[in-house]
């Protein structure tokens, strides 16, 4: 679990559309040998293995916002990391629960089920922030 759900619940929440190419438009180096990620410099500050006690506290905060039954916050220790949580955490202009919908995911259960809009390019349904359509716009009388 990373960034990418985190951020694309937050966004989508806050009224953002989030589109999928079906082509390769832009891509990174996942692996890169002389410059470390995030995760491997917090390794090296705490010399501890990729799961050390700062990322369980940040998963414990991304779990917590995304519905987890086992990150409720009342679960969540030390308390502090939900600090401004309501500020920064899920938007107000959609539901979470669509979202999570139109993603396939069941926090609850455990379960994802793939979704075809994604590699077909097309809106899922429940997404349709508005109707598509290819009706010509009546000509105006002068």
């Amino acid at each position: 679990m990373g960034e990418e759900i985190s951020m694309s619940a937050r966004l989508w929440t806050s009224g953002y559309d989030i589109f999928s190419p079906t082509v390769n438009v832009l891509n990174h180096y996942y692996v890169r040998r002389h410059y470390p990620k995030f995760w491997e410099t917090v390794n090296r500050f705490f010399k501890r293995p990729i799961h050390n006690d700062i990322m369980e506290v940040i998963l414990n905060r991304v779990k917590c916002m995304l519905g987890y039954p086992e990150s409720k916050p009342e679960m969540i220790y030390p308390n502090s990391v939900l600090y401004r949580m309501e500020e920064w955490g899920l938007g107000k202009k959609r539901s979470f629960s669509r979202y999570m919908e139109m993603v396939g995911i069941d926090t609850l259960s455990k379960k994802v089920t793939p979704n075809q809009w994604c590699h077909k390019g097309e809106w899922p349904e429940i997404a349709m922030p508005y109707q598509l359509t290819n009706k010509p716009k009546p000509a105006r009388l002068l």
